[in-house]
C-alpha cells in the first residue's frame, strides 16, 4: 500500500513497544542493579544515537566525535565491555525505500570526512558515502580514545559501505586486536547486535544493556532473550532516551510476561502491521490482541518453508 506520493503508507512503529510494554507489572525492577557483581556488557547503536546529538554545538566532525563519545561514556558506567555496533549501507537494500521516504533534500556527498571539517549536516545524512566515512571517524576515534577506564574492552564493529570494508576491532588495556569471529556483513546495527551479545555472553558477561530507541531493536531483543538466557544471560535491558527523558525496558522480564508464544510470533506482527521494509496491514494493537500466537504461530515457517 502506497500513498500519493508513491511511498509506503507507515504504521507508528514505537506504538508495539507502548502496548507490549503494558505486560509489565507495577513491582518489576525496571532499572540495572549496577552495584551487584554481573559483569555488563553496552551495546550501542551508533547511528541511532549519533542522530540524537545537538549539532549546532559542535563545530566540526571532530567536536561531533567527542560529542558521541562523551555520551557512550557517560551512559555506560559499571560497564565492562562496550560495543559500538555500526550499520552497512551497500548497494541495492531493501530498505531505499525507507531511506527516500525520510530523506527530502538531495545529498551533498563530502570528498573526505576529517575531523578538522566543518558539519554541513542538512545535507549530510541522505548519503550513505558520507555516513560511511562518518562511521570510519569514530571508529578510528573510539580505538585511539583514553577511556576513563583502561580495563574497559572497547568492540567496535565490522561494517561496510561502496568500496569500504572495516574489520571488527577491540581494544583492552591499550592493546588492540581484530576480532575475526565478529566479521558479519549485515546492513543494520540492530541485525550485528545478535552475533555481538552472544559474544558478550561466552565471555561471561550476564547483563546487557543496549542503547537504542528503534522499535526494530526491542522486537528483536524479546524475540532472542530465550535464547541468550540459554547462553547465561541473565538480565537483558534496553535504554532508552528520548529528549530529556530516559528509561529502561527490562526485556528479561517482558519476556517472561508476554509467554513465549507472542515472544516468538512478535516479529511477525511488527511486520505485517508496518517497519521499515513493509507498509502497514492493520494496527499493531489489533494484531496484539486478535490472538496471533494461533494464527501467526506458522507464520514465519510457512514463509521459509
Amino acid at each position: 500500500m502506497t500513498n500519493d506520493e508513491g511511498f509506503m503508507t507507515k504504521a507508528v512503529k514505537s506504538d508495539i513497544v507502548h502496548v507490549v510494554e503494558s505486560y509489565l507489572k507495577e513491582d518489576d525492577p525496571k532499572k540495572p542493579a549496577l552495584a551487584d557483581s554481573f559483569q555488563t556488557c553496552y551495546i550501542v547503536d551508533v547511528m541511532a544515537n549519533i542522530r540524537k546529538l545537538q549539532e549546532k554545538k559542535c563545530k566540526n566532525f571532530q567536536d561531533f566525535c567527542n560529542a558521541f563519545l562523551g555520551l557512550v561514556t557517560a551512559s555506560t558506567k559499571a560497564a565492562i565491555r562496550i560495543d559500538l555496533v555500526f550499520d552497512s549501507y551497500m548497494e541495492k537494500l531493501l530498505k531505499d525505500s525507507e531511506h527516500q521516504r525520510r530523506e527530502r533534500k538531495s545529498p551533498m556527498e563530502l570528498h573526505e570526512v576529517s575531523g578538522e571539517n566543518p558539519l554541513p549536516m542538512d545535507r549530510f545524512w541522505p548519503s550513505s558515502a558520507n555516513k560511511v566515512k562518518l562511521e570510519s571517524l569514530i571508529h578510528k576515534e573510539a580505538l585511539e580514545r583514553k577511556w576513563t577506564s583502561p580495563s574497559v574492552e572497547i568492540i567496535v564493529s565490522h561494517f561496510c559501505g561502496p568500496g569500504d570494508s572495516i574489520p571488527c576491532s577491540s581494544k583492552k588495556l591499550e592493546v588492540t586486536l581484530q576480532v575475526p569471529e565478529l566479521e558479519v556483513s549485515l546492513e543494520e546495527a540492530y541485525m550485528q547486535c545478535i552475533p555481538h551479545m552472544m559474544h558478550a555472553v561466552n565471555q561471561g558477561n550476564k547483563r546487557i544493556v543496549f542503547l537504542s530507541t528503534d522499535t526494530d531493536v526491542f522486537i528483536l531483543l524479546v524475540y532472542c532473550w530465550r535464547e541468550l538466557k540459554t547462553e547465561g544471560l541473565e538480565v537483558l535491558l534496553m535504554k532508552a532516551e528520548v529528549g530529556n527523558s530516559t528509561r529502561f525496558i527490562p526485556i528479561h522480564m517482558l519476556s517472561l510476561r508476554i509467554g513465549p508464544g507472542l515472544c516468538k510470533v512478535l516479529p511477525s506482527i511488527h511486520t505485517l502491521t508496518g517497519c521499515d521494509y513493509t507498509s502497514k496491514v492493520g494496527t499493531k494493537l489489533a494484531a496484539l490482541t486478535a490472538n496471533p500466537e494461533t494464527y501467526l504461530g506458522e507464520f514465519d515457517s510457512m514463509i521459509n518453508g
